[in-house]
């Protein structure tokens, strides 16, 4: 059956590449469904956040408070670290930023190995990771 549920195409690709395309020419208009004819005048559908868009835009508030208190903590540790190990400015300057580089890159390849193998099993593993 592959991975979209009584669909005949093959697994690797989308649904959405499966829809008919369309040609537009000079003064037709088109509409998304064939049913439905295109109408500018319409009002759009109101909006409503559900339960999960709160819950979405909560983790994401409390992880970018989490990248603020990671930023600002390493900004007021690596004084003493940098005078304990003998380092100049410019050196903890740099450890800073290398740091911050890094937590920048390794986001999106962590976003896409949970699309990959699921959120669950991501989350576990950076959890063990950082422990």
């Amino acid at each position: 059956m592959g991975m979209f549920w009584g669909s005949s195409a093959h697994p690797s690709q989308p649904l959405l590449q499966q829809q008919t395309h369309f040609t537009v020419t000079m003064g037709e208009t088109l509409a998304t469904n064939n049913d439905i004819p295109a109408c500018p005048d319409a009002p759009a559908p109101k909006w409503e956040p559900t339960r999960n868009f709160y819950l979405a835009f909560a983790a994401l508030c409390i992880l970018c408070l989490a990248m603020a208190f990671d930023a600002s903590v390493l900004s007021i540790a690596l004084t003493t670290i940098s005078a304990d190990l003998h380092g100049s400015s410019i050196e903890a300057f740099w450890s800073v930023t290398s740091f911050l580089l890094a937590s920048a890159v390794f986001q999106p390849t962590v976003a896409a190995l949970s699309d990959i193998f699921g959120r669950p099993y991501v989350c576990i593993l950076t959890s063990l990771y950082h422990c």
